[in-house]
């Protein structure tokens, strides 16, 4: 505490060199942590558009004639076709599922696997 004080007191010019590094690591963290959130939104939001892509494809490749008799079945390809569609309409990406915010590259979507089986639907 000593120090402190005796730093604060100091005509040299030392305090003002204090601030300033003080300053300078406030607004770096605030940096760090706003990129951070952005990014975080930024996942949020594509996650929330590839479920609601991944559950409407699903429900348009339902083959309703098995649904009467209790029988559930799906045409996978169907819906495969149809979630890329829904990716390049819907989410905006090009054929490499790239993503552009007018001529800025934003993110890119990258497919691990999809697993669809025709019955039971999933």
């Amino acid at each position: 505490m000593g120090h402190f004080k005796r730093m604060m007191n100091n005509r040299k010019g030392d305090v003002f060199l204090f601030i300033l590094i003080l300053v300078f690591f406030i607004l770096t963290l605030a940096v760090i942590l706003s990129e951070y959130f952005r990014i975080e939104s930024l996942y949020q939001q594509a996650e929330y558009v590839i479920q609601r892509g991944v559950n409407s494809s699903v429900e348009y490749a339902m083959q309703d004639d098995y649904r009467r008799d209790g029988c559930s079945r799906m045409d996978s390809a169907l819906a495969q076709e149809t979630l890329y569609e829904y990716f390049h309409e819907n989410m905006g990406l090009d054929s490499e599922l790239n993503k552009y915010a007018g001529n800025q590259w934003v993110y890119q979507l990258e497919v691990e696997r999809i697993d669809a089986t025709d019955s039971p639907p999933a």
